[in-house]
């Protein structure tokens, strides 16, 4: 019984075909009717659940070399070989992230050493795909490193103790015993938002508090980001990014930042945009200050304020 080079299909018994019928339907006779009817492409670009990586990637370098392209290219016809290429490069990509999002989840140093050894033993095979697998190489990285930094106890904030948010991007939800210390913060921050505006004569608005939201949510959201290692493998000096959004019941925003912490969890630095400005504060001598006030919605965002 012959085997489809490209889906792995059965072509028949005895045959010698290479392909079955509906890939030569798709990638030989180019069949329109069937190419727009038919959802085939997009199952041949998943990667199915309980596939080896190497299997899934022949298959899509296989779908690669199919695609030939045309010395003229019509930009405005879907069918071009330069669209179906670029399609399969974001399918492959979305694909990708999608095995990485599940698979990190195992959390295990052993394991992602062992996929990042197994991409790179075979990325040459898969030079289409070269960039995709590079992301995903410096992903497991970035997550071993902060596998490895999560159990110093350096760290005011203790990662392991809260829920993840996303792990392709290493965000938490904030803890119970941290939230105090985060409203307290804001509480500082709101403080000289107000001093700010009373010598400055404008009315900067206050983070509202009372619409923080430290759980699940699909606004108001509050985040905390741990990035412990430079690229050079260095420590940061700002190892953790708390984000947060606040919102008029998700349909338009009150204002969103970011605040980013030292390691002993002290303030290093501030961005808060509201409505009409853009707020950066920084670390003055162990004092937060407000470093510029810009109003965005002048011409060219022309400052306030500023140190």
């Amino acid at each position: 019984m012959g085997k489809c080079a490209i889906c792995g299909k059965s072509t028949g018994v005895f045959s010698r075909k290479t392909l079955c019928k509906k890939c030569y339907l798709y990638f030989v006779l180019k069949d329109k009717d069937f190419m727009m009817k038919s959802d085939y492409t997009n199952n041949l670009m998943e990667l199915q659940k309980g596939e080896p990586l190497e299997s899934y990637l022949d298959r899509c370098s296989a779908i690669h070399s199919l695609f030939k392209i045309d010395d003229k290219i019509d930009v405005d016809n879907m069918n071009d070989c330069d669209y179906k290429i670029s399609y399969l490069n974001f399918k492959v990509g979305q694909s990708l992230n999608n095995f990485y999002s599940q698979f990190i989840k195992s959390q295990k140093l052993e394991e992602l050493q062992n996929f990042i050894n197994i991409i790179n033993s075979h990325i040459e095979n898969y030079l289409f795909f070269e960039s995709q697998l590079n992301f995903l190489i410096e992903c497991a990285e970035k997550k071993i490193n902060i596998l490895k930094e999560q159990d110093n106890d350096e760290y005011f904030f203790d990662i392991k103790k809260m829920k993840s948010h996303d792990q392709m991007n290493n965000s938490y939800f904030i803890s119970q015993e941290y939230r105090n210390k985060i409203i307290k913060d804001i509480v500082c921050i709101n403080d000289i938002i107000n001093m700010a505006s009373n010598n400055l004569g404008i009315n900067i608005p206050l983070i509202n508090i009372n619409k923080l939201n430290f759980d699940k949510s699909d606004y108001d959201y509050v985040t905390l980001h741990f990035d412990p290692l430079t690229k050079t493998g260095r420590r940061k000096k700002t190892p953790f990014t708390l984000f947060f959004e606040i919102s008029n019941d998700g349909k338009s925003y009150e204002s969103h930042g970011e605040i980013c912490y030292l390691l002993n969890g002290e303030i290093n630095s501030i961005k808060l945009r509201t409505k009409d400005y853009l707020i950066n504060f920084g670390n003055m001598n162990k004092n937060i200050a407000i470093k510029s006030i810009r109003d965005i919605n002048s011409e060219k965002g022309k400052y306030i304020y500023k140190m």
